[in-house]
């Protein structure tokens, strides 16, 4: 029997790896670490330049700088998220395109989550101090600022204030006055007889128009029929001034809802941002180590040849 041998040779390149089955949680936890601390390096190197760049006698400047903090806001995040896909798609492989998708995914979502605690936690510091700062200083003008409450509510709402004039409510009454030789009434005198009135509807609320009938009747020179009459105004602009209060607390908080939306839709978006940019470093790392094969097979089957 005749031996033969076989002198070819087969090249053949390195294996390629099969792609991860299940999340890597040590990448992704590694990964959100890196993020988080980036996006925290990044915020406060950008508020550091701008406030360092704030200048004090230029008032205009500050705009400037709360446009271009506002615009690094948005995008130090961005960037963070990106670093933190590289780095978990880099520390997770083998990944194929979806592994790469969902790993960034998580990334997101917990370094979201972390983010927004931290900031959380610093507003409630902020917020807390505040707070008890405020106390202090309340607590120092806590008698001044009582006596200003029980003691101006009433001089605070007066005549002018309800849109009328003290002259025009008197002048028939002081004509009738004067015809019958009687002093006529000035407007403190009137303001003094209705302030229990308006007091009371300070406190209470609302405009009692027979308390104020009664007080103008028995404190001044008013006949039952003209205390009626300045009671009946007085009431018309009491109420105005109150619709005029609840319109414009209506408004504001319809302002207020609206910047709270505007605000919500701005953080969904760069929520939206943060997540392309997680997923889309975790893809770059996973084209890029397939790249790396590539390139590793290559040379392999060059120095074979």
């Amino acid at each position: 029997m005749r031996m033969t041998q076989d002198d070819s040779v087969t090249a053949v390149g390195p294996m390629p790896t099969p792609p991860r089955v299940g999340a890597c949680w040590g990448s992704i936890f590694a990964g959100t670490f890196i993020a988080v601390g980036a996006w925290l390096l990044l915020h406060l190197l950008g508020m550091g330049i701008g406030l360092t760049a704030i200048q004090p006698h230029e008032p205009g400047s500050l705009r400037s700088v709360g446009i271009g903090t506002g615009v690094w806001t948005l995008i130090a995040p961005i960037l963070a998220l990106f670093v933190g896909g590289l780095a978990v798609g880099k520390l997770a492989r083998p990944l194929d395109r979806a592994g790469g998708v969902i790993h960034g995914a998580v990334l997101w979502a917990l370094a979201t989550v972390a983010s927004i605690t931290l900031l959380w936690m610093a507003l409630t510091a902020i917020i807390g101090g505040a707070v008890s700062a405020g106390a202090s200083v309340a607590s120092a003008t806590a008698g001044s600022a009582v006596a200003a409450v029980s003691g101006g509510a009433g001089a605070e709402l007066t005549p002018e204030s309800l849109g009328l004039s003290t002259d025009d409510l008197l002048a028939p009454v002081n004509r009738r006055l004067q015809s019958e030789g009687k002093p006529a009434i000035t407007g403190d005198q009137l303001m003094g007889a209705a302030r229990n009135a308006l007091r009371t509807s300070v406190r209470e609320g609302r405009f009692d128009r027979q308390l104020a009938v009664n007080a103008l009747a028995e404190n001044t020179a008013l006949s039952p029929a003209e205390a009626a009459d300045i009671a009946d105004r007085l009431g018309r602009g009491y109420d105005a001034r109150m619709q005029a209060f609840a319109d414009t607390a209506r408004t504001r908080a319809l302002e207020a809802a609206e910047g709270t939306g505007k605000a919500l839709l701005g953080l969904s978006l760069a929520m939206v941002l943060g997540l392309g940019a997680a997923v889309g470093g975790a893809l770059v790392s996973v084209v890029l180590h397939r790249r790396q094969l590539a390139r590793a097979s290559r040379r392999t089957y060059e120095r074979i040849e």
